[in-house]
């Protein structure tokens, strides 16, 4: 089998990165599970949770001959209810998601150039209980090989 795409290689570090967000390593939650464009809703006891869905990408040729990326990832941040302040618990989400990626923004990937966090918005949903989340909105922008999505040297 082909090894992985420099762009999944990148997803998939995003996604490993986001799973080390932990009281352990400092942050104000620990994230029960991260899943990658999850489809069907996640309960009890998989709360916190970020979903990772991908967006639009654009695509332009860099003097050197590169490809360089900017792809659009959406973080769905899903935040257990049942405190009285539920303001207070998605803020501390938002804030370690923030750290985490801009503590490294390449992921420990090469080809990545910088990753951007480029703002948020606090979700509600209806029902009992009512779930507090966001979307946290970043830029991973990245280099690969022209007509080589598998290298960027």
């Amino acid at each position: 089998s082909m090894s992985d795409s420099i762009r999944e290689t990148i997803l998939a570090a995003l996604k490993t990165a986001l799973e080390a967000i932990t009281t352990g390593n400092g942050y104000n939650l620990t994230i029960a599970r991260v899943d990658r464009i999850r489809a069907n809703p996640i309960n009890h006891p998989q709360y916190p949770s970020i979903n990772i869905w991908e967006q639009r990408g654009n695509a332009e040729i860099d003097p050197k001959g590169y490809i360089k990326h900017t792809l659009d990832v959406v973080l769905e941040v899903w935040s257990e209810s049942g405190g009285v302040d539920l303001s207070q618990q998605i803020n501390k989400h938002l804030a370690d998601v923030e750290k985490k990626i801009l503590s490294n923004p390449t992921f420990g990937v090469a080809a990545v150039i910088d990753t951007y966090y480029t703002g948020d918005e606090v979700l509600l949903t209806n029902g009992d209980p009512i779930q507090i989340g966001a979307y946290c909105f970043i830029q991973i922008m990245y280099r690969v090989n022209y007509g080589d999505p598998y290298s960027s040297t």
